[in-house]
């Protein structure tokens, strides 16, 4: 299951990381991407696609992911990442990690097993949401949310979201989807349309 190549990593994230500036401590970091998700849609195609470039620069790095879920299957593909399939919603994973590695949520459902080992206390690490549900305004979001490192979001309404979901003030930074380079079916374009003229 796991696929591990080191490659000494440069001294910024790229990215999301790179943006919200989070330093590599001398190079001996790890980034460990947390995406708990059971498909493979837009949030995990973000995270496939992060990880595929973080890889390309030579960064060494985990994903907790749902077990048998089809991001774990695919980032299988990817060098320089050691797959650490969850049962529990993490919980089961965390004590495998190194100390200093920057933890990167993806979405939340990682939050409460983060919250539960105290790895919100000193560990640096990075939100990015991609919706404009808001969270729910329960201690652990709004602690989570308060502490990060950097708070990433696709557009300003979702991050206006979470500030008025939570009642705080955040200092959150905008970063698009990234794009797949798919090449669009134009039959299909047109169909669709089409049912909207």
């Amino acid at each position: 299951i796991c696929k591990w190549t080191h490659k000494e990593p440069s001294a910024l994230i790229v990215a999301p990381l790179m943006k919200s500036r989070i330093l590599m401590n001398n190079h001996l970091s790890s980034i460990t991407h947390i995406n708990l998700a059971n498909g493979f849609r837009g949030g995990e195609r973000q995270t496939f696609l992060l990880m595929q470039q973080l890889s390309s620069r030579g960064y060494e790095q985990n994903l907790i992911a749902k077990k048998n879920s089809l991001l774990a299957i695919k980032a299988n593909e990817i060098d320089n990442v050691r797959i650490v399939e969850s049962r529990f919603n993490a919980v089961d994973c965390f004590e495998h990690l190194r100390k200093d590695t920057v933890l990167h949520f993806h979405e939340s459902r990682g939050f409460f097993s983060a919250w539960l080992l105290g790895l919100a206390n000193g560990a640096k690490y990075v939100i990015t949401r991609r919706v404009q549900r808001p969270p729910r305004s329960i201690f652990i979001n709004k602690t989570l949310f308060k502490n990060a490192n950097s708070i990433i979001v696709l557009s300003r309404a979702i991050g206006e979201s979470i500030e008025a979901a939570l009642g705080v003030k955040l200092n959150y930074k905008i970063i698009r989807s990234a794009k797949t380079g798919f090449i669009p079916n134009q039959e299909e374009v047109d169909k669709i349309k089409s049912k909207f003229k």
